[in-house]
C-alpha cells in the first residue's frame, strides 16, 4: 500500500511540476494583460490552483488564469475606469467566486446551455485577437499613442508607424516565437518550451547590452514573499455585478469543457455543481489573497493528465512549486524582457486561433443562424467591453431562435381513418360544414408564435355546424397568449354556429385553464382531458363532435 502510495506521490509530483512550469510564463504574462504586477498573476496559479485542487469535482482539472478570463478581467477594469485598480480587481475576483459558488449550490448549470457554441467560439476568437493586438506595443517596442481607444485604430496606428519600431525589441519578439516554436517541436521537452525560452531569452537580453528593450523590472519590483491578505474595493461591488456574472459565466463554460473530457465520470455526485463550487471556493478566497478570476485551463488539464496526474494531489504540487519560485526565484522575474513576454502571448493567441479551426469550420457549416451569431459575437467583442460581448452573443441567440422556431411551427390535420386510428396531413382550406376537423400543433407555441395560430387554422368563414377539435397532447403548458387565441377561437367558431373542442388536455394545463376561469369561457364540456392511451382523449372528442352535428 505504501509503494502504491508513493508510486502515486511521485507521479503526481511529476505532473504538478509540468504544470507549474508552465504556468509561470502564462501567469505572468496574462498578469500583464490585465495590466497589473505579475506577481498576482502568479499568487492566482498558487492560491486558486490548490484551492480548486482541493474542492473540485474533477480531481485532475487545473483551476487557474486563463486567456479568456485575464482579457476579460482586463476589459472590465478598462471599460470602467479602473485600469490597473487592484482593490476593483480583487473585488471582482472574489463577486465572480460568489456568483459561482450560488451557481453550483443552487445546481445551475442549465444556465449555460443559453450560450451556444457559435457564441463561445466567436467571444474566444475575438479574446485571442484581443491578446494579440494587445501585445503588439510591447512586441514592436512602439507605444500607441493615448488618443486610441479603439483596437482597429491601434493596430493601424502601429502598422502605419512600423519605420518607429525599435529593432532589437522585435529581434527579441521574433527571437522567441521561433525558440518555442523549434522547442515545441521536440516531443520530450514540448510542454515546457515556454519557459525554457523565457529562461534563455531573459538570460540572453541580461549578458547583451540591451539598450531599449524594456523588462519587467523597469516598471515594477517583484515580491518574493507569501501571499498576503488584501482589501478589496467595497465601493465598486455596484459597477461590477454585471461584468462578474458575465466572467463567472466564462470561466463555468471553459470549464465545462474540461470536465467533459477530464471530468470524473465514476461519480454522480461529483457533477457540475461540484466543479463550479470548487471554482467559486478558488476565486472567492483568491480574492482575498491577491488572486484575479481563475477556471479550468483546458490546456493546463490535458499537460496535467498527459504528465501522468492520479490524483488532486497534483494541482496542489503545481501550486506549491509555483509559490517556491516566488519565494526564491522572484528577482529573476524582474529581468524578463516585455518582448518575450509579447512573443509568449502572441503565440498563445495565435494557437488558440488554430485550434479554434475545426469548431469555426463545424459552426460555418451548421447553419447560418449559428454562423451570425458567432460573427457577431467576435465583432462585438472587439468593439465593446468584451464581457457585453457574451450578453449580446446570448440576446442574438436567443432572438435568432424565437424566430426560427416561428417560422417552423406548424398546424397539421389528423383525419380518421378507423376506430382509434388517424393520419396526418396538411391542413384543409376550409371547414367542411356539419363535420369533425381535427388539427394539431407541432413546434413551440410560444408568445411570438401564438397570435398567428388563428391564421393557421382552416378558414370558417362560411362553415355552419362544423366542430374544430384543437389537439393539445405535446403541450403541457400554454403561455397567456396562447389561450388568448384558444379564447377567441371558441366565441368566434360559436358566433357562426360551430364548435370548438380541446382534446388531449394534461392535467397541469386543466388547472392552469381552471385558475384563470378559460375552462368556462370555452366551456367545461368542451374540453377533454388526457390519459394514458394514446389518442383516447382526442377519440371521445371526436364522438362529442358528432353527436354534436347530429342534433342539429
Amino acid at each position: 500500500m505504501f509503494k502504491r502510495f508513493k508510486k502515486t506521490s511521485v507521479s503526481d509530483f511529476v505532473a504538478g511540476l509540468s504544470v507549474a512550469v508552465v504556468s509561470i510564463p502564462e501567469g505572468i504574462g496574462f498578469a500583464m494583460i490585465v495590466g497589473v504586477n505579475p506577481i498576482y498573476g502568479l499568487y492566482t496559479g498558487v492560491i486558486a490552483t490548490i484551492i480548486g485542487a482541493s474542492s473540485t469535482g474533477s480531481p485532475l482539472m487545473i483551476v487557474t488564469l486563463t486567456n479568456t478570463l485575464a482579457i476579460s478581467a482586463a476589459s472590465v477594469l478598462t471599460s470602467t475606469g479602473n485600469e490597473g485598480a487592484l482593490g476593483v480587481l480583487f473585488m471582482l475576483t472574489i463577486m465572480v467566486g460568489i456568483f459561482q459558488l450560488l451557481m453550483g449550490i443552487f445546481k445551475m448549470g442549465s444556465v449555460l446551455r443559453f450560450i451556444s457554441n457559435g457564441v463561445m467560439t466567436g467571444f474566444v476568437l475575438g479574446s485571442a485577437l484581443l491578446v494579440i493586438i494587445g501585445q503588439l506595443e510591447n512586441f514592436t517596442g512602439y507605444h500607441v499613442s493615448a488618443e486610441y481607444n479603439n483596437e482597429f485604430a491601434k493596430v493601424r496606428d502601429i502598422l502605419v508607424n512600423f519605420p518607429q519600431f525599435d529593432t532589437t525589441t522585435l529581434l527579441v519578439g521574433f527571437a522567441t516565437i521561433g525558440l518555442v516554436v523549434l522547442l515545441q517541436r521536440m516531443k520530450q521537452i514540448e510542454h515546457s518550451a515556454y519557459a525554457i525560452v523565457l529562461v534563455i531569452m531573459t538570460i540572453f537580453v541580461a549578458l547583451i547590452d540591451r539598450i531599449s528593450t524594456e523588462i519587467v523590472g523597469d516598471h515594477m519590483a517583484i515580491p518574493s514573499g507569501l501571499p498576503e491578505f488584501v482589501m478589496p474595493d467595497f465601493s465598486a461591488i455596484s459597477i461590477l455585478i454585471i461584468p462578474a456574472i458575465a466572467i463567472a459565466l466564462v470561466g463555468l463554460i471553459d470549464a465545462a469543457g474540461v470536465m467533459a473530457v477530464y471530468g470524473n465520470k465514476k461519480s454522480k455526485k461529483n457533477g457540475p455543481s461540484r466543479d463550479f463550487i470548487g471554482q467559486g471556493l478558488a476565486n472567492a478566497v483568491g480574492g482575498f489573497f491577491g488572486g484575479m478570476p481563475a477556471g479550468g485551463s483546458f490546456s493546463r488539464t490535458a499537460l496535467n493528465v498527459e504528465s501522468g496526474a492520479r490524483s488532486r494531489m497534483a494541482g496542489i504540487f503545481a501550486g506549491i512549486i509555483t509559490l517556491g519560485i516566488i519565494l526564491f526565484f522572484a528577482s529573476f522575474i524582474e529581468l524578463i524582457p516585455h518582448a518575450t513576454l509579447a512573443g509568449i502571448l502572441i503565440l498563445i493567441g495565435i494557437n488558440i486561433i488554430l485550434h479554434l479551426r475545426p469548431e469555426i469550420i463545424a459552426v460555418w457549416k451548421t447553419s447560418q443562424v449559428s454562423l451570425i451569431v458567432m460573427m457577431v459575437t467576435f465583432v462585438a467583442t472587439l468593439l465593446m467591453p468584451l464581457y457585453y460581448a457574451i450578453f449580446v452573443g446570448v440576446a442574438l441567440s436567443l432572438i435568432l431562435y424565437v424566430f426560427n422556431t416561428s417560422m417552423k411551427v406548424r398546424l397539421m390535420q389528423m383525419r380518421r381513418t378507423g376506430e382509434m386510428r388517424y393520419t396526418v396531413s396538411e391542413t384543409d382550406k376550409e371547414l367542411t360544414s356539419s363535420d369533425v376537423t381535427i388539427v394539431t400543433p407541432y413546434g413551440n407555441i410560444f408568445f411570438a408564435v401564438a397570435g398567428n395560430i388563428d391564421h393557421l387554422v382552416p378558414s370558417f368563414d362560411h362553415a355552419k355546424n362544423a366542430v374544430l377539435i384543437f389537439r393539445l397532447r405535446e403541450h403541457k403548458t400554454l403561455n397567456s397568449t396562447a389561450i388568448k387565441t384558444m379564447v377567441d377561437l371558441a366565441e368566434e367558431l360559436r358566433s357562426g354556429s360551430n364548435r370548438f373542442i380541446l382534446s388531449g388536455v394534461s392535467e397541469i394545463l386543466l388547472e392552469q385553464l381552471k385558475r384563470i376561469g378559460v375552462d368556462k369561457q370555452i366551456g367545461e364540456e368542451n374540453i377533454f382531458v388526457a390519459t394514458d392511451t394514446l389518442l383516447e382523449s382526442t377519440e371521445k372528442a371526436w364522438i362529442e363532435g358528432q353527436i354534436y352535428i347530429n342534433n342539429k
